[in-house]
């Protein structure tokens, strides 16, 4: 069995995928390695199987990415130019065997990384990324599925043998070809194997050809060596009921050396209680996942009033580097510290050393040193050391009615890793948004009554007064909700609520009895801000124009639009 990895980064083939043209020679393939040099990453798990594609690699058996999109036009076929894995190709050379070299003299393993059921086909069906398989195979699609106006329907049914065979011909030719230390499958794109009304009910079909993988690799690689398995799956048990994951019995049958605990938002909401203990107890390491961009957001737990507009599925919130160094630092905290987890797993973090060829943008020197930083810093001690971001964006927008128990959808639990300490502050930020009551008889005047609302952080009562308050304009927030005019509220929080803690419980009411005109209060984008004493700067966006001229140059898309990553 190879080392426990540290720490497992994950890289979609971006680093070359998408590089300007003047570089597509052999000796910059390294480019994927370059900005690994010296950081705690010890795996690499490079993607090479998407959409039922063999992605950026020459397979015989089934249809290959340059092939298709030598022949397509459109988005998927317009990147091809600046793919240096296809120049090559072209050339006659086959960039992999090189880069798994480079791989491992610098001491890294290189993990072959298949995307399950990854769904990016469905935003251009016709296009590059969609290959004859699944054209033909409409009838085998996952129609059940709803979420997000029924975006991931795309993904393929486990349950038929043709979907299974295409899969494992990929996996046996790649294993066949190259001398990998090991496979990892991919069920975070998408979570899904079967229709989720029958998933449960056919997981053992999922369990048996996880079996057939690993007997497959225990054959051998390239050079005879036995290759591992990793499998990265949702980390709550709800989503595998759904999905069709009996993790307990991949453990108890030791078919996986390896579990990654998938939460698709880089969000402080993740709970990874269910499934830290199985590790444990069948002696199979569980990493985190920290996750650079959303992929999906939850439906929401509370219903809208017509003016709030939820975020596309694809949503992509405007952050600069800095501002995903220091969540990345938060979610790697909780990940060690407070759930006890055995590494950390980054997915979707782009090759910022690359330019963005096709913005033709660069990022400045400063941005690529947070970049570098992040990636040395991460699960290390001096992760603290740059301040974290802890965003509850999963559990909000969350409502408070008069006298509703804090515990009903009005409560909040952040964990927050390492317990703060004494030359740290940490301020908490929220949008507070009154809404007449929805079942009310008496009209509401729509003014703001913040006097209504009280606020609870670890059982010690907060007002109004206790709270800094700014007017914020009717539009699209950070969490890519549009709401009305509301305030962003925001409290650097004393000591005596922090003490010793690592974890916050915050909780909103409306203590008085109500009246017929007592408004909903809407909570969004709430927050903590961690900073060590000496660098304690913190940001306060004053409204949307503000916001947008802030990240106006750091998105690389529109709002609702489609990203490929």
């Amino acid at each position: 069995m190879n080392r426990i990895p540290r720490v497992i980064y994950n890289d979609d083939s971006c680093s070359l995928g998408i590089v300007d043209p003047t570089l597509h020679a052999p000796e910059n393939i390294g480019r994927v390695l370059d900005y690994l040099t010296d950081t705690n990453i010890d795996r690499l798990c490079w993607c090479v199987y998407c959409s039922s594609l063999a992605q950026n690699w020459n397979s015989t058996r089934i249809e290959n990415y340059f092939d298709l999109a030598k022949k397509s036009a459109g988005f998927g076929a317009s990147l091809l130019r600046y793919n240096m894995m296809y120049s090559l190709y072209y050339q006659g050379i086959d960039y992999l065997p090189i880069l798994i070299e480079q791989c491992h003299a610098q001491g890294k393993q290189f993990f072959a990384s298949f995307r399950m059921n990854d769904c990016h086909l469905k935003s251009e069906p016709s296009g590059a990324f969609a290959p004859e398989f699944w054209r033909n195979n409409q009838d085998k699609r996952l129609w059940g599925i709803r979420e997000t106006r029924s975006y991931y329907n795309a993904a393929l049914d486990y349950s038929y043998t043709e979907v299974r065979n295409h899969v494992f011909d990929a996996i046996d030719e790649f294993v066949s070809r190259y001398e990998i230390d090991g496979v990892e499958l991919d069920f975070m794109r998408q979570e899904w194997a079967f229709n989720p009304a029958e998933a449960w009910s056919k997981r053992d079909i999922l369990t048996t050809f996880i079996a057939r993988i690993r007997k497959r690799l225990q054959q051998g690689n390239r050079v005879g060596r036995i290759p591992e398995l990793m499998i990265r799956i949702p980390a709550g048990f709800d989503q595998h009921r759904t999905g069709g994951f009996d993790v307990k019995e991949y453990m108890k049958l030791k078919l996986v050396d390896l579990v990654v605990a998938g939460i698709q938002n880089p969000d402080c909401a993740m709970n990874l209680t269910d499934i830290a203990p199985l590790g444990k107890r069948y002696r199979i390491p569980v990493f985190g996942d920290v996750e650079c961009f959303p992929v999906r957001f939850t439906p929401n737990h509370t219903e809208l009033t017509p003016e709030q507009i939820p975020p596309p599925h694809n949503f992509k919130c405007n952050r600069s580097i800095a501002e995903i160094e220091r969540e990345s630092y938060a979610l790697s905290g909780m990940i060690r510290t407070n759930y006890g987890l055995d590494g950390v797993y980054l997915f979707n973090f782009p090759c910022w050393l690359n330019e963005i060829v096709l913005k033709n943008e660069s990022h400045s020197p400063e941005e690529l040193a947070a970049f570098k930083r992040l990636l040395k810093n991460i699960d290390s001690d001096d992760v603290y050391k740059q301040g974290c971001d802890y965003r509850s964006w999963e559990w909000t927008p969350l409502y408070v009615e008069a006298l509703r128990p804090a515990a009903f959808f009005q409560t909040v639990q952040i964990r927050l890793g390492q317990p703060i300490g004494p030359a740290e502050q940490v301020e908490l930020k929220f949008r507070y948004y009154p809404v007449s009551n929805p079942h009310s008889i008496a009209s509401w005047a729509g003014e703001i009554t913040p006097n209504l609302l009280q606020v609870s952080i670890n059982r010690k009562i907060f007002t109004v007064s206790n709270f800094n308050r700014i007017s914020q304009n009717a539009g699209l927030i950070p969490s890519g909700y549009t709401i009305g005019n509301h305030e962003l509220w925001s409290m650097i929080l004393p000591a005596e609520v922090l003490e010793n803690a690592n974890e916050l419980e915050i909780a909103f009411f409306m203590p008085e009895y109500p009246k017929a005109s007592s408004p909903y209060i809407y909570i969004h984008d709430l927050c903590l801000f961690r900073r060590p004493l000496a660098t304690h700067r913190f940001e306060v966006i004053s409204d949307k124009k503000n916001w947008d001229e802030r990240h106006s140059d750091s998105c690389p898309l529109e709002l609702g639009s489609h990203s490929l990553e």
